[in-house]
Parts: C-alpha cells; structure tokens; sequence
C-alpha cells in the first residue's frame, strides 16, 4: 500500500516536499531535540528513512555533512535497509545515524543495529523515535487526516519502546543515554504516560567487528 502511495511521485525532491508538507513540523521537532544534545557542526550524519529531506536541510543548516538514505524518496543512497546497503556505505563513519520513524520497517531490528554499528565511528550515537499506538495518538492522528493535514496512511504496527529497550539490552555494543516522551507540543525526558512518540538516543561503546566475506562461497 506505501508502495502505491509513493509511485507517481518518482524521484523529483519537490514533489516529496509538497506531498509531504505536513511532516516538516516533524523534523522542525526532532531538530529541536537534536540541538539540544549534540553540538552539530561538522558532524556525519546519516539520514535513513529521509524522504522530503526536510531534517536533512536543517542540519545542513547547522553545519552537519548530510547521507540520506531512502527506499523510495530521491536520496544519496537509494536501497531498502533491508536489503545489503552496507556496501553502498563503503568505509564511511557517522558521528549520528537518524532513524526517523522507520523503525517499524525493519524486518529483523537486532540484526539491523548490529549492521550499522560498523558504520558509526566509536561513541556516536543513533537518534531513534517511534509512534506509540494508544487512544490520544489515533485520536490526533485522524484530526490531521480530517483537516487535510496528513494523508490517510495505512495502519502500521508501531515497535514498542519495551521491545526496543529489550533489543538493546542484547547488544553489548549499545546503551540507552535518554528517552523522551513527545506530545505534538512539548516533550519530557524520560518515560512518561500516554506519549503520542517517543525518541530514544542511543550510544555506541563498543565496536562490532564487519565480516569478511569468505571468497570461496
């Protein structure tokens, strides 16, 4: 059904800034949040899920060096994360890997963050936020579908935040620093009741060595 909503739109960015309009107040949001943990100018960022590029201008703005990465949207890498992208980054390090509401998409999340651990350089972090579902976020989610603010989307299962607190408990190279709890109009560190999403800023302590793909197979 996404695939479907996003095929006339082809790989004109204009167009993906007009349709999706509506989302830059998102990625005003999640710049706010950003700004207020990281210093970033001259910092490598990966975007995943980038879409518009709407965020992706912003730190731009700020002096970061921008990788976007999406499936459909025109970007510098144009692949499904679930498929081999890890050749398509070569060697290049991240200070910063955004997974902007994407999270839902990934078929195997552990496997996937044991991935891109290879290409985030040694204490750098991942910028994760998700949508919760409960009555206050199907409630505001259906208003900006009323006024004409958002597309009707189709219904997707969102990744709880306990089942990602779970994933990155199992992997050694990984802690949680902080979690927000965000409301369209403020947010809060920490875990709070009935959020509409909730980011998660993730560190990496360790390094997770890259296979080497054995010649013979």
């Amino acid at each position: 059904m996404i695939r479907v909503l996003y095929q006339n739109w082809g790989k004109n960015l204009d167009i993906w800034k007009h349709k999706l309009r509506h989302l830059k107040w998102v990625s005003e949001y999640r710049m706010n949040i950003l700004k207020s943990i990281f210093d970033l100018k001259g910092k490598e960022i990966l975007d995943i899920g980038s879409g518009p590029q709407f965020l992706s201008d912003l730190l731009k703005q700020e002096g970061s060096k921008v990788t976007t990465l999406d499936k459909f949207a025109p970007a510098d890498i144009c692949i499904d994360i679930n498929d081999k992208f890890e050749s398509l980054l070569g060697e290049k390090k991240f200070d910063i890997v955004v997974l902007g509401a994407v999270i839902r998409y990934i078929k195997d999340i552990k496997c996937f963050l044991s991935k891109i651990s290879y290409f985030i350089k040694d204490n750098g972090y991942i910028f994760m936020d998700e949508f919760v579902h409960n009555m206050f976020n199907d409630a505001f989610l259906n208003f900006m579908v009323s006024v004409g603010a958002m597309e009707n989307w189709p219904k997707e299962s969102f990744v709880s935040l306990e089942k990602i607190e779970n994933i990155i408990s199992k992997i050694k190279e990984y802690r949680i620093e902080k979690i927000y709890s965000c409301w369209p109009l403020f947010y809060l560190e920490g875990k709070w009741i009935e959020p509409v999403w909730y980011t998660v800023i993730i560190k990496k302590v360790g390094e997770i060595k890259r296979r080497k793909k054995n010649k013979n197979i």
